[in-house]
């Protein structure tokens, strides 16, 4: 997602864009290639689910519920295509905020593989603010309770229903919010990102 977004402000392409493109469509055309990539993940889960599909019939999860072998809920697994819809939804949920972190960093590190380096730190901070900071002190500390288990954003092939299909994609969903804004913010001004783009000649 990061390769033509560093490539297309390093080489200073922009530069010569703005002369001839509204600002705004360059904008749209860079975030357009940089989520071509975000069907990778979701087209994965879709040929596991064909694949369980051919396998099962009719996705009976009686086997599962009876040895315990999954670590969904009873719940979940008698709700397969409301299951389904939900961890499709999950895994996009989380590769758009996968990329929307590479897209924030890309603003002022146009070399490839910093920005990768750098989006992959990012990532592992709001990790660790959200598992140190909301899971182990507000809700394990303070508030005595399991729900900071929802605060995580790694692991999305998880799943962890303990708290209900909603529960997992409620802190993603608000962090992925959240960095729509800040791409706005950081792309907002033409001048200044042009600026950062000819210092790279």
């Amino acid at each position: 997602s990061l390769i033509y977004i560093c490539n297309y402000l390093k080489n200073g392409v922009i530069v010569n864009d703005v002369t001839r493109v509204n600002y705004s469509l360059i904008k749209k055309k860079i975030l357009k290639k940089s989520y071509c990539s975000l069907s990778i993940f979701p087209i994965i889960i879709l040929i596991a689910f064909i694949i369980c599909a051919l396998y099962t019939k009719n996705y009976n999860p009686s086997y599962a519920i009876q040895n315990s072998s999954t670590t969904w809920s009873e719940y979940t697994l008698n709700r397969p295509i409301a299951f389904m819809l939900c961890y499709l939804f999950n895994i996009i949920i989380h590769t758009i905020l996968y990329i929307n972190i590479g897209i924030c960093i890309a603003r002022k590190h146009h070399n490839y593989f910093i920005a990768v380096i750098l989006s992959f730190l990012t990532f592992i901070g709001i990790e660790a603010i959200l598992e140190i900071g909301f899971n182990g002190i507000l809700c394990t500390s303070i508030l005595n309770s399991e729900i900071g288990i929802i605060f995580n954003i790694m692991n999305m092939i998880s799943f962890n229903d303990s708290y209900g299909m909603i529960a997992p994609m409620i802190v993603p969903s608000i962090i992925t919010i959240l960095t729509f804004i800040l791409i706005h913010i950081l792309y907002k001004d033409k001048e200044k990102l042009i600026i950062d783009c000819a210092q790279n000649e």
